[in-house]
């Protein structure tokens, strides 16, 4: 019997903002949009629980208030519904003209809905299909022409909904982004603009940042006639099969300050300092040991509009982000001082950026003698930033339960973002290939490399254990970590990262109910043994029959014993954060 489609198209429209609202438009493009020109296009993706959500109910009733909403926002933001235009020899610009649109495309998937909103890996490809398409380009006489903006809401039955969107980069940045995902949910919660108009911020179209120098510099290296001229221009498209996987890494606040006071007790004269640059520096060294490769580059953008002299408005419609990048020889982010390195690295280039004669913004191309030691075999960088609350995009049926960061799989780079469930955690979301398992065991095991002490605490919520179906979303609280072969067994065992070279069984589908058959019949056997628990023979013979396990780990302690109930007196109460840490 042949399988059922995994997604199918109910409906492709499009949406314009209300007729006559709009006058035609031009917004010239500057360098911080040009530099993005011919870059892989951005993929959001917002999933929404709702179990009782019905497909008439998501037809008649959902799908018309987005769209209604849409068209409304799409007043007040009229560049989402124009189009890129790039000429051979001038600035490119994003042109409205009456009757533009926005792709809007409704579906319905059978992909199992509570998998995807998981921080466990799951297969990259699975969520190709939920984001919609960047149309084609189309070559002019004097011009290619480009759309910026498309959007697609998928039903799962049952279960709840995602809306994934898709923009070229040259629309706006992250902060543009985030300020026309608040027009919209604003609007489509009341049913107008009228709460929007009253508290929110309308977007500065107008072209403050006027550098006519640099955007010459930008468009002479980009090669813009070679490029979308000389040959055909299509946007990068994600398609399957990919050996990629999608995992989130929640990264607490109790952590993050503690990886910011080691880095401060070992380099005390780091000029810059922050959470974000340790944590960039977390990551960096630990997706570096999962690598052999000889030069790394890392990159992250710094927000330009309170940085350049004036200031730029905070609701500058646009791109006002440059690009930090730093390199390094992989063995510097390998050994024990390899996380310490590049807080070092990073730290001291950003220093040098903000606080450079010239201002962030310099009149030459940023890759310049960026290459000295060599070309990088690896190029990362971070996406998104903590101080956008994406899972604040509520458009009327409560918070995303999920939001990934697709077109991060373009590239090697992280998205990275306030967390869900608490402030002051961050979430990092990862598409890497088949050293995710590597990559998880480094990230598990970088918190301890001070030495104070080889202990794992992990902390999972009851509620997990009510349904099996719950099991995937484990919070899993990591205090402290140091040996990490450790954690990637224990990784295995839970089945919360794949065991890649271990064993496959454990990285299907069924991996949980794997895990639990194993654990269950052993032990079942073991009670009902008809010798009893005890054995006149030594414990491990025949054990390790089938070879000997590359790695072995196994659980102390048991929650019957309730040593958080000892009381020494004078109201003394065992704490959650027992272990002595002082020495990071």
């Amino acid at each position: 019997m042949a399988s059922l489609p995994i997604l199918k198209i109910l409906e492709e429209s499009h949406v314009s903002p209300p007729p006559a609202t709009v006058h035609d438009g031009v917004l010239p493009l500057t360098f911080f949009d040009i530099i993005w020109l011919s870059f892989s296009p951005v993929h959001h993706l917002f999933f929404y629980e709702l179990p009782s959500v019905t497909k008439t109910h998501f037809i008649e009733t959902i799908v018309p208030n987005l769209k209604q909403s849409l068209s409304i926002t799409l007043q007040h933001f009229f560049p989402f519904s124009g189009n890129l235009i790039v000429f051979p020899d001038r600035k490119p610009e994003i042109r409205y003209a009456e009757g533009d649109s926005v792709a809007f495309t409704v579906a319905e998937s059978t992909l199992d809905f509570d998998d995807l909103i998981g921080n466990h890996p799951r297969e990259c490809g699975k969520f190709y299909c939920l984001i919609p398409l960047s149309p084609e380009s189309t070559k002019e006489l004097d011009h290619v022409k480009i759309s910026v903006f498309s959007v697609q809401v998928t039903l799962f039955p049952n279960s709840g909904i995602s809306i994934g969107m898709t923009n070229h980069h040259t629309l706006g940045d992250a902060t543009t982004r985030f300020c026309f995902l608040k027009a919209w949910t604003s609007i489509a919660r009341s049913g107008s603009d009228e709460s929007f108009l009253a508290n929110g911020t309308l977007p500065v179209f107008d072209r403050v940042v006027n550098y006519p120098k640099i955007d010459e510099i930008y468009l002479k290296n980009l090669e813009v006639e070679t490029t979308f001229f000389k040959k055909e221009f299509q946007p990068p498209r994600l398609s399957e099969p990919t050996d990629k996987v999608r995992a989130t890494f929640i990264l607490t606040r109790i952590v993050i300050d503690r990886l910011k006071k080691w880095v401060l007790t070992r380099i005390p004269t780091l000029p810059y300092v922050s959470s974000f640059t340790v944590l960039c520096a977390y990551v960096w060294s630990c997706i570096a040991k999962s690598r052999n490769d000889e030069l790394e580059m890392f990159g992250f953008m710094v927000d330009c509009r309170v940085r350049i002299d004036p200031p730029i408005p905070a609701a500058y419609f646009g791109n006002c982000v440059a690009l930090c990048m730093s390199t390094a020889k992989t063995d510097l982010l390998t050994g024990n001082e390899g996380f310490l390195n590049a807080a070092k690295l990073l730290g001291e280039n950003l220093h040098m950026m903000l606080t450079h004669e010239n201002g962030v913004v310099t009149d030459r191309w940023p890759f310049d003698g960026l290459f000295s030691q060599g070309m990088p075999t690896t190029k990362m960088g971070v996406a998104g930033t903590p101080k956008l609350k994406f899972y604040d995009t509520d458009f009327g049926w409560g918070r995303p339960v999920k939001h990934e960061t697709i077109s991060i799989d373009y590239n090697d780079s992280v998205s990275l973002s306030a967390c869900k469930d608490s402030n002051g955690d961050l979430e990092i979301g990862s598409g890497k290939a088949d050293v995710a398992a590597d990559v998880a065991a480094e990230m598990g095991g970088m918190v301890g490399q001070s030495g104070v002490d080889d202990e794992l605490h992990l902390s999972v919520s009851r509620n997990s254990f009510e349904d099996i179906q719950g099991i995937n979303g484990w919070n899993l609280e990591i205090w402290h970590v140091s040996i990490h072969r450790f954690w990637k067994a224990i990784s295995g065992v839970l089945s919360l990262y794949p065991c890649r070279l271990r064993n496959q069984k454990f990285w299907r589908e069924n991996k949980v109910l794997e895990c639990a058959k194993l654990l269950g019949e052993n032990l079942h056997k073991m009670l009902t043994d008809k010798d009893g628990v005890m054995k006149e023979k030594w414990a491990y013979m025949g054990l390790v029959a089938q070879g000997m396990p590359m790695t072995s780990t196994g659980v102390a302690k048991t929650p019957k014993l309730r040593f958080y109930d000892m009381n020494f007196g004078r109201k003394w109460e065992a704490k959650k954060a027992k272990m002595d840490l002082d020495g990071l």
